[in-house]
């Protein structure tokens, strides 16, 4: 949702953060491209995604990633993260790590 909204923003925003997250428009990155708001086409955003997850698979967070790659190139993170399962309890603590490096 952050991806998808964030992105088409009219006001700029400080930073997008998507947490296991896709785009709708993964497979039309031309259609996406031109849906992102020039407000927040350098947005600081960062992408973290369990490369165990069972909702939304990884490579669905990566085929999204390379969409938004090609919309807009700069500012751009992608970030996985390993673990057997995705516990609530090391998703916590990996996602604020992970998050609290990228802002600084």
């Amino acid at each position: 949702m952050s991806l998808y909204t964030g992105l088409q923003f009219p006001q700029t925003l400080g930073g997008i953060a998507a947490l296991s997250g896709y785009l709708p428009y993964s497979k039309a990155p031309e259609t996406f491209a031109s849906l992102v708001h020039a407000a927040n086409k350098a947005t600081p955003l960062i992408q973290l995604h369990g490369e165990a997850d069972e909702v939304v698979r990884f490579t669905v967070g990566q085929r999204s990633h390379k969409v938004i790659q090609t919309a807009r190139p700069d500012n751009l993170t992608f970030k996985a993260y390993r673990v057997r399962k995705n516990t609530t309890q090391y998703f916590s603590r990996a996602t604020c790590r992970l998050i609290r490096g990228w802002m600084g």
